[in-house]
């Protein structure tokens, strides 16, 4: 079938249809460059949406097709001439190539990928407990060796952790309201029993010799290294509070001011007036 009449008042509006090139690049990049001049191709008149490219017998996708200001000039000629514009060396060609199978490798992946959670209450490996439940990234890893830690003529506070145990998510930040209170004056040592190498017996010096096989561990050294204060378990902050303000010779808790609990999140609360 031929152009439609130019007559046309829609036609004549001036509305702008891709070019095409592009029709001519799709042509390029399949390799049939000089297979589109063997099909015709016809307008479909009968919508006033725009003039359509028909679908040929390659079974490219509908593509639009462009106003041609003289149509008198063949369909073949602007194929070809789409086709040499968008012509790549065989090097582009071959980045192109790269590039798209880099793409679709890296979508693949997000697909297989599986959201993180993090659950307070289970059992399972979620990270590091301290940042993600405690709230405080400088408590691990620790800077100071409990040797180091006891020769400082400062009290120490060791827990003994693992990452995968409800019970030390939920007490990680307990640990971050002491170092809150405390870090300035006191040694806060947070230990993963997974990192103490198993042996037959340990020096007091060392962590393993206060783990008795229950996490969390808590171990409360005062100035000359003497253990004052050790239990297992999800301890209170005020149970650990109690036994800092003994060391420090703080007022005990019935004499001074009574604090309340205030929910800073859903894990971490803090102490107020």
């Amino acid at each position: 079938m031929g152009a439609p009449d130019s007559n046309n008042t829609w036609f004549n509006q001036p509305y702008q249809f891709l070019s095409l090139h592009v029709v001519g690049a799709i042509a390029n990049l399949t390799g049939n460059a000089g297979e589109w001049q063997k099909y015709s191709f016809r307008f479909d008149t009968r919508r006033m949406s725009g003039f359509r490219l028909i679908r040929t017998r390659l079974q490219l996708p509908k593509v639009a097709a462009c106003r041609c200001p003289n149509w008198q000039q063949s369909w073949q000629s602007w194929i070809q001439a789409g086709a040499g514009a968008h012509r790549l060396s065989p090097t582009k060609s071959l980045w192109l190539r790269c590039g798209l199978a880099l793409v679709l490798g890296l979508f693949c992946l997000l697909l297989n990928t599986s959201p993180a959670f993090a659950v307070l209450n289970d059992d399972h490996y979620d990270g590091n407990i301290f940042p993600l439940y405690g709230g405080n990234g400088y408590l691990v890893p620790v800077r100071l060796t409990l040797a180091e830690a006891l020769k400082r003529d400062k009290p120490t506070l060791l827990v003994l952790y693992v990452d995968d145990s409800r019970d030390c998510k939920n007490f990680a930040p307990v640990v971050s309201q002491v170092d809150a209170y405390y870090g300035r004056v006191a040694d806060i040592l947070p230990i993963s029993v997974d990192s103490i190498y198993p042996k037959d017996s340990y020096d007091p010096t060392e962590p393993g010799y206060y783990y008795h096989g229950e996490v969390p561990q808590s171990v409360i050294f005062d100035r000359t290294g003497k253990v004052v204060f050790s239990e297992a378990g999800n301890i209170a902050f005020e149970k650990l509070d109690d036994k800092f303000r003994e060391l420090f010779d703080l007022l005990p808790r019935s004499e001074s001011i009574e604090l309340k609990r205030r929910a800073v999140n859903e894990i971490n609360t803090e102490l107020v007036q």
